[in-house]
């Protein structure tokens, strides 16, 4: 790597994408640069310790997690994850990568939500580092690669504060932009398989990957990188996706297709992103990050053609992969993590090019643009600020968190309870299907939605469930319809009243018990497409 620093390297354009050119400087003195690089290691040590006191949390931080840890559970118990959807158990609409990981960590650390976040919290650094990587990459600067992982952890709060919980996205984008990192630069069959390899593995952790996997292929036949080197990388994401697939979905009788593809497909539109995405999701919180992104990339047009074309195309499906989930109903902030991370990358370029690096003395009014740059800096991370404290459950979240498994554990059994399965194997009893996973089989439509709906009205009709702890928000318990003719509302599950909520995510908790009613009610709930579910389906 050759490293270009006399006066003539910030106007040279170069295609070699071996050439890391360094723009002429904008500050001077260089300590301005350094206060936007402190600010943004804050961030990134303010992560970390909010990472690490979540860790051991023993109760939900986010709703689904109990669901989460149900299916290591599955796999530790020798069981496959697809199959036939069950009250008993149901998979999420993800594929199994990250499930199998967790599950081999847990024979050292035990089956919980220590396991599933630890495996979490160690991919969020390793993608810190993939983020720093692509910046250095292209600039050369250590310090603009932290500012770029400064930015990136800023938006923790406005991702969801998603990085380190017990769910699959945060390994997901670690193997993404680990791909990414060899991709930049693949030029070798050898090369190109590692990207191949890495970006289908991140395909078997969740399926935004697909997105980013195509534009890497695009990027690689625009630039021209030959034959051999496409088609090596071509061939490994062929096998790594579709042949997995394939193999998976043989194996399964067909229910990995049924869960991994045609679930999802069948997700609503959420109409109110078509604009809100780019309104909302980027330009309110990220606006100056954006504009300096910009920058950045009109510096790699001017002097790296590769460089560019990775950043439109590559850069561009991380923003589709984001757009495209984020109009499905159901998805949280954490969706925006493929593009966040995207805008991280072109940020930290394009404060390399706009604040610049020490060097000779520039001209005063060079010298008040880069001033003026690392303000601007300044105040988009003043935009990210948030509350660290709010993110962490308090001493009061976690005696909720006890009151709540402890009246489980005194409830009349059998318990239904599925938005919390985890909570009744920590109260002792069996765990069932999480209720997020049967909202999406019943919202899909179909004899599978129409055979669960008619099981769940089964069980409600016999009176099968001595106990069934309903919701705070009472739709995300998908009960049936007729729940109301055979069971009523009897207590708050706590004597005080009081719900264990998580900390992010969808906010619901286990709230009220309903008892069978001694004689069958006249009337049904009527509520679908509220919150409970008629025969067909037709979950909200």
């Amino acid at each position: 790597m050759t490293l270009l620093t006399d006066e003539r390297a910030g106007q040279l354009a170069s295609i070699d994408d071996d050439i890391v050119v360094v723009d002429e400087p904008r500050l001077r003195p260089p300590h301005a640069r350094l206060v936007v690089a402190t600010v943004a290691a804050g961030f990134i040590v303010m992560y970390v310790v909010v990472a690490l006191l979540r860790l051991r949390y023993p109760y939900e931080l986010e709703w689904i997690e109990g669901g989460m840890v149900n299916h290591v559970a599955q796999l530790r118990g020798g069981h496959h994850l697809y199959g036939p959807p069950s009250l008993r158990f149901t998979p999420d609409i993800y594929t199994p990568l990250y499930f199998a990981v967790s599950a081999l960590v847990s024979f050292v650390s035990g089956t919980g939500y220590f396991t599933l976040r630890l495996v979490s919290f160690l991919s969020s650094l390793a993608l810190f580092a993939a983020i720093g990587c692509l910046v250095h990459r292209e600039t050369g600067d250590r310090a603009v690669a932290v500012v770029a992982v400064g930015l990136f952890a800023a938006c923790y709060r406005i991702g969801g504060a998603w990085l380190d919980l017990a769910r699959e996205d945060t390994l997901c984008l670690a193997l993404l932009f680990w791909g990414l990192v060899v991709a930049r630069d693949a030029r070798t069959v050898r090369r190109a398989i590692g990207a191949g390899i890495l970006l289908s593995l991140a395909f078997l952790t969740k399926q935004v990957a697909l997105v980013p996997a195509v534009g890497v292929g695009m990027y690689l036949l625009a630039v021209r990188r030959g034959r051999s080197t496409v088609a090596a990388y071509a061939a490994a994401v062929a096998v790594g996706i579709a042949g997995t697939s394939l193999v998976f979905d043989r194996l399964s009788d067909g229910w990995y297709g049924f869960y991994v593809w045609r679930l999802p497909s069948e997700h609503a539109v959420a109409t109110g992103s078509y604009l809100g995405f780019f309104t909302h999701d980027l330009l309110l919180p990220l606006a100056v990050a954006l504009g300096i992104a910009a920058a950045g990339l009109v510096a790699l047009h001017r002097r790296d053609r590769s460089a560019f074309w990775f950043h439109v195309l590559v850069g561009g499906a991380l923003a589709a992969a984001s757009y495209s989930a984020r109009l499905h109903t159901g998805g949280y902030d954490n969706v925006l993590l493929p593009a966040y991370g995207e805008v991280a990358v072109l940020f930290g370029i394009g404060v390399h090019r706009v604040v610049g690096v020490p060097g000779r003395a520039g001209v005063p009014r060079r010298r008040l643009l880069g001033v003026l740059a690392a303000i601007a800096c300044l105040v988009q991370f003043g935009r990210l600020v948030y509350d660290p404290a709010a993110q962490v459950p308090s001493r009061f979240d976690a005696e909720i968190g006890a009151e709540t498994i402890a009246a489980i554990r005194a409830l009349p059994q059998p318990v239904y309870l599925p938005g919390h399965p985890w909570y009744l194997e920590q109260a002792g009893l069996p765990a069932g299907a999480q209720s997020a996973a049967i909202g999406d089989v019943l919202r899909a439509g179909g004899p599978e939605a129409r055979a669960m709906a008619g099981t769940l009205w089964d069980l409600v009709a016999a009176r099968h469930f001595a106990s069934i702890v309903v919701e705070s928000d009472v739709g995300y318990s998908y009960l049936p319809d007729n729940l109301c003719r055979y069971y009523e509302p009897a207590r708050p599950l706590l004597a005080s009243g009081e719900v264990s909520y998580p900390v992010t995510g969808t906010f619901t908790g286990p709230a009220e018990v309903w008892l069978p009613r001694a004689v069958p009610d006249d009337r049904d709930c009527w509520a679908i497409g509220n919150w409970t579910i008629g025969l067909e389906g037709g979950a909200r």
